[in-house]
């Protein structure tokens, strides 16, 4: 995010490709012309790279086959609560903080407007996934809940987990039945770092999510400077360290 680059690294943690010029701006191209603006989230698939290009309010996709990068979502200025499916490049996004592929299109994060959104690369459009807008903490159908700046996404299978960062939250979407579930948090501004069973774990403006297996998610408790393993098979939370097993 610093160099306004995305940067690709080999297995020994060495630098393959820079893309991005490292000049903070909005401009697509060839990948050492690019410029993109503290980009935060980036995910894969077969044929390209997402971006969630945060400064710049837009998502970005990167071709694997020739590096160049093309804006698919977002203006370039910082957009209202979203709705229904509108046109990708004409509705404005709010701080998009990560993106996960999903069904031939991408899910993300638009932190800014508390709420979880879709692009359908295909049709061009992008809609709210989840969440009214206004920033709470509530369960329940997707169109009804309330999140409140959703960061880091990790997805398994079609269980959507997320790190709710003003409410110190784990929360998850199932994509079948489009519901919105708290694992663990309280409410808006609730914060603590306490290890245990979930109903009463406390993380503090968690930010990073990943899954580790099937049934464990590793979440960067930012806050607490920490890094936190929540067991979803056993409903419990702990630090990581070097004497866990995950099945």
């Amino acid at each position: 995010a610093g160099h306004h680059q995305v940067v690709l690294l080999d297995d020994a943690g060495s630098v393959v490709a820079r893309i991005g010029s490292g000049v903070a701006g909005l401009q697509d191209g060839p990948a050492l012309r690019a410029c993109f603006r503290d980009p935060q989230g980036v995910a894969a698939d077969a044929d390209a790279i997402w971006v969630a290009d945060t400064g710049n309010h837009c998502i970005r996709r990167i071709d694997l086959a020739t590096g160049d990068v093309l804006t698919v979502a977002g203006t370039g200025a910082r957009g209202a609560v979203l709705g229904d499916a509108a046109p990708a490049l004409a509705t404005a996004l709010a701080s998009p903080w990560d993106i996960v592929p999903y069904g031939g299109g991408v899910l993300f994060a638009n932190a800014g407007t508390h709420q979880l959104g879709a692009l359908d690369p295909a049709e061009g459009s992008v809609e709210r996934l989840a969440g009214t807008g206004v920033e709470h903490l509530q369960d329940g159908p997707a169109a009804d809940a309330m999140l409140a700046q959703p960061s880091g996404l990790a997805l398994e299978g079609t269980r959507l987990f997320f790190a709710d960062s003003e409410t110190s939250a784990i929360r998850v979407l199932d994509l079948d039945i489009m519901e919105v579930r708290t694992l663990a948090g309280t409410g808006l501004f609730d914060f603590g770092d306490r290890n245990g069973p979930l109903a009463e774990a406390q993380f503090q403006h968690p930010l990073g999510i990943a899954m580790l297996g099937q049934h464990a998610l590793l979440v960067a408790d930012s806050y607490n400077n920490t890094v936190r393993l929540v067991d979803l098979w056993e409903g419990t939370v702990a630090d990581l360290d070097d004497g866990f097993t995950c099945r």
